[in-house]
């Protein structure tokens, strides 16, 4: 091998002592190499300043954080007061739209706590719209300057503090076809005393949810998988979803909608990858997504398999409190709501008497002399009303018209 590089020097010597040619070629080349080089010295230098000066803060679209900048960026004075590239959306808020203003794509100056930032706000076509219109995906960069990450944390510190603020509102996320989740719209809070379910069947979900979200060192000594199943079931218009929504706002927490018929395996895995913190799964009429009763056959692009796995198997995220719903429980594969996946049954049947009775107290809170009229009216109908039935006549009559029940005496179940 030695021997080799030997001959192979020597050639190169013999060249350059005697081929002109050669020579020049060499030197030529030798020269536009040290041009390319010198050339790429700027770049490095300022590579190395910029390394060394600044601290980039990268926010991909779809995190916990890049929800924090952004309601960040809205309520800063650049965006209220300077920006003149703006991108504006209208959010659903007490059934209003509200614009929701912040930096278009593109370069934006703007100083915080007295340093300089760099705003890079970038927007990538997708190949297809998703199922609520959405053709892109969206990245911030911040670029800080200082040699410290102490003013980048202290930011997420300060965008977080925002985002964790008491909420006037409930916010409603929808996972789109590309497995990330967006903010569908906001809602004004149900008290929960609003919701009336019998006994204390009301205060013992609250009760278990409440212990749940502060048993995760429990849970972690235990080996066991943070994350509980629930499944509210019965006839319709008896209060599922509004127990979701009462609970949301009582335990100030937000609703993320998964509707598996919009979905397929890949998205379903990558969106209960990252549901947004601190909001309660829901996934309402489960029972819809297959073809025929105790089915395991689904008429979505979602699999059973893939289903169970992401409630309690590899897949599943710690931390998640998730909410099934469904009008017709025996219609379900036993699998799907065994313990483990299901951790606690809630059914809500059409109103008993109390039921009716607390009702008609919340609506008329001062008609103490029809109550009991109203009482034996409910008692001597043929069937009970759905809780939602009742809802919809008192808020059409006045507290004596409400005892007339005759319409909804054959009320279809």
């Amino acid at each position: 091998m030695s021997e080799l590089f030997q001959q192979i020097a020597q050639f190169v010597q013999d060249q350059i002592n005697d081929n002109d040619l050669f020579k020049g070629g060499l030197i030529l080349g030798a020269g536009a190499a040290l041009l390319a080089y010198a050339r790429a010295w700027p770049m490095i230098i300022w590579g190395w300043i910029k390394y060394h000066t600044t601290v980039e803060l990268d926010i991909p679209e779809g995190s916990e954080a890049f929800k924090w900048i952004d309601r960040w960026l809205a309520q800063h004075n650049y965006s209220l007061n300077r920006a003149r590239r703006l991108t504006a959306i209208a959010l659903k808020k007490n059934g209003e739209s509200i614009p929701h203003i912040a930096p278009a794509p593109g370069r934006h100056y703007l100083f915080e706590g007295g340093r300089f930032l760099i705003l890079k706000r970038s927007r990538e076509p997708l190949e297809t719209a998703n199922a609520k219109g959405k053709a892109y995906s969206e990245s911030m960069t911040i670029t800080i300057l200082g040699r410290t990450r102490k003013p980048a944390l202290q930011l997420l510190k300060k965008a977080f503090a925002l985002a964790d603020k008491p909420k006037t509102t409930v916010t409603v996320n929808y996972c789109d076809d590309y497995g990330a989740w967006f903010r569908l719209l906001e809602k004004t809070p149900r008290p929960i005393s609003s919701i009336v379910l019998p006994g204390d069947e009301r205060q013992r979900i609250i009760d278990d949810t409440r212990r749940f979200l502060s048993s995760q060192e429990h849970y972690l000594k235990l080996g066991v998988p943070w994350r509980r199943g629930y499944l509210f079931y019965g006839p319709p218009g008896n209060g599922k979803s509004s127990m979701v929504f009462g609970l949301a706002s009582e335990l100030d927490m937000e609703i993320s909608y998964l509707n598996l018929r919009e979905i397929n395996d890949t998205t379903l895995m990558r969106g209960l990858s990252d549901t947004p913190m601190n909001s309660i799964l829901l996934i309402e009429d489960i029972d819809c997504m297959f073809e025929t009763d105790n089915s395991r056959e689904t008429n979505s692009q979602v699999s059973f398999a893939t289903l169970i796995n992401v409630l309690d198997g590899i897949a599943s995220q710690d931390g998640q409190l998730i909410i099934m719903t469904t009008n017709h429980r025996d219609k379900l594969d036993p699998a799907l709501i065994r313990p483990g996946r299901v951790d606690m049954e809630i059914k809500f049947e059409n109103a008993t008497t109390a039921q009716a009775s607390e009702l008609y107290q919340l609506f008329y809170p001062g008609a103490w002399r029809f109550f009991e009229q109203f009482t034996r009216a409910y008692e001597a109908l043929p069937q009970r009303m759905s809780m939602a039935a009742l809802q919809g006549h008192f808020l059409v009559s006045d507290a004596e018209a409400a005892l007339d029940l005759q319409e909804f005496s054959n009320e279809p179940t």
